[in-house]
C-alpha cells in the first residue's frame, strides 16, 4: 500500500496513475523504477531516469514545440569581442549562438539540460544504505511515500508561476555550466520576446537585439576567462553535499541570501560592462525596462521575481562601485571572491573590507 500525501492506493493503482501521467506504458514505468531488481546500479539508473522524466513533465508547460535556429554570422558580436580585447586584454573563443522564437521554449531547453546533468550528480551523492532500503520495498513505494505532496505543493505552484512569467520576459541566456553531452555552452537569444518588448517599450528592435547579445557575450567572457563556470560548479557541489548529508539541513535564508548575492554579481558584471560598451558600440541607446503595474508588482513579490529583477539594478551599481574604486581588475575580482550577502552588494565597502581591498 502506498500513501501519497493523504491518498492511499495499491502499488498497481499507483503504477497505473504514474504511467498515465507520464504518457507511458505501465511495463515501461515499472522498468524505469527497477523495483524488482537486486542490482543497486540498475536501481540508481532507474531513479535517475524517473526523476528526469518527472522533471520534464513538470516543466512541459514551457515546451511549445517551437524549434530554435542556429545563427552562423554574428558581425556585431565580433565588434563586442574586439571591445573585450581592448578593455580586458583578452578575447573569447567563438561559441554556438541559437535563436528562439519563444522565451518559454528557451527556458525549457535550458532547464532540461540542467536537470539531465544535475540529477546523476545528485544520485551519486545518495547514501547507498538508503538506496538498499528503497530497493527492498520497491522503488516506487519509496519514492511515493517520501514525497509529501501537500507540503511541497505551494512551492511547486510558485515555481510554475515564476517560470511562466520569466518565459514571457527573458530575452537572452548564456549556459554557464561546463560543456557536456547535454550542455553546449550556448548563447541563446529569444527573438520573439525581444520583438514584443521592443514594441511595448518603443526601443529600436535591431539595437535591442544587439544589446541583449552583448550582455550574453559578456557572460561568455566571464565563463572563459574569469572562472565563472568554476564558481557555478563550486556552488552546485556545495548544494549537493548539503543535500546528501544525513541530517538533511534545509536551504535556509542565509543560503538564499548568498545565492542572491552571487547572482547579482554575475548579472551585474555583464550588465555594467554592457552599458559601458554600449556607449561606443550602440551610441544613444538606453535600455528601457518596463515598469509593472500594481497587480504585477504584487504577483512578482509573491513568486519571487522582484528579487530576481533586482539583480539588474543592484548588481550593476555594485560592479560600478568596484570599477570606480579599482578598475577592471577589482570589478573582475567578484568571480574569484564573490559577495556572500546582499548586504555586501548594497554596501560594497563591506565587501571590500572583507576581501582586504579597502
Amino acid at each position: 500500500m502506498i500513501c501519497v500525501g493523504r491518498i492511499k492506493m495499491s502499488d498497481e493503482e499507483f503504477l497505473a496513475r504514474m504511467a498515465k501521467k507520464l504518457g507511458m506504458e505501465e511495463k515501461e514505468v515499472k522498468e524505469l523504477l527497477a523495483s524488482d531488481s537486486g542490482d543497486d546500479a540498475k536501481v540508481k539508473k532507474g531513479a535517475e531516469r524517473l526523476f528526469i522524466t518527472l522533471a520534464k513533465k513538470f516543466f512541459g508547460f514551457l515546451n511549445d514545440g517551437s524549434s530554435p535556429v542556429k545563427i552562423e554570422e554574428t558581425p556585431f558580436l565580433a565588434k563586442v569581442q574586439a571591445k573585450e580585447l581592448e578593455v580586458f586584454g583578452k578575447e573569447t573563443a567563438p561559441i554556438p549562438i541559437v535563436a528562439y522564437q519563444s522565451g518559454k521554449k528557451m527556458l525549457y531547453d535550458a532547464l532540461v539540460s540542467g536537470i539531465e546533468e544535475i540529477i546523476p550528480e545528485l544520485m551519486n551523492t545518495y547514501d547507498q544504505s538508503e538506496m538498499k532500503k528503497k530497493r527492498k520495498r520497491g522503488l516506487w513505494s519509496a519514492v511515493s511515500s517520501s514525497v509529501k505532496i501537500v507540503t511541497i505543493l505551494p512551492g511547486l505552484i510558485k515555481m510554475r508561476l515564476l517560470f511562466a512569467e520569466l518565459g514571457e520576459r527573458v530575452m537572452g541566456q548564456f549556459d554557464m555550466r561546463e560543456v557536456t553531452r547535454v550542455s553546449g555552452g550556448e548563447l541563446r537569444i529569444a527573438d520573439g520576446n525581444i520583438r514584443r518588448i521592443s514594441f511595448e517599450t518603443g526601443m529600436d528592435l535591431s539595437r535591442l537585439s544587439e544589446y541583449v547579445g552583448m550582455h550574453e557575450e559578456l557572460h561568455s567572457f566571464a565563463a572563459q576567462h574569469l572562472e565563472l563556470r568554476k564558481c557555478q560548479k563550486n556552488r552546485l557541489d556545495d548544494l549537493l553535499a548539503k543535500i546528501s548529508r544525513k541530517e538533511r539541513p534545509k536551504f535556509d535564508k542565509k543560503d538564499e541570501d548568498q545565492s542572491r548575492a552571487f547572482s547579482a554579481a554575475v548579472e551585474g558584471h555583464a550588465e555594467f560592462f554592457t552599458q559601458l560598451f554600449a556607449k561606443d558600440l550602440l551610441p544613444g541607446f538606453v535600455l528601457a525596462r518596463s515598469k509593472p503595474g500594481i497587480w504585477k508588482k504584487t504577483k512578482w513579490r509573491i513568486i519571487g521575481l522582484d528579487k530576481l529583477m533586482q539583480n539588474y539594478t543592484l548588481g550593476p551599481e555594485f560592479i560600478g562601485y568596484l570599477y570606480k574604486k579599482g578598475g577592471v581588475d577589482l570589478a573582475n575580482n567578484v568571480f574569484a571572491m564573490p559577495p556572500v550577502s546582499m548586504e555586501e552588494v548594497i554596501n560594497p565597502e563591506i565587501y571590500l573590507k572583507r576581501i582586504g581591498k579597502t
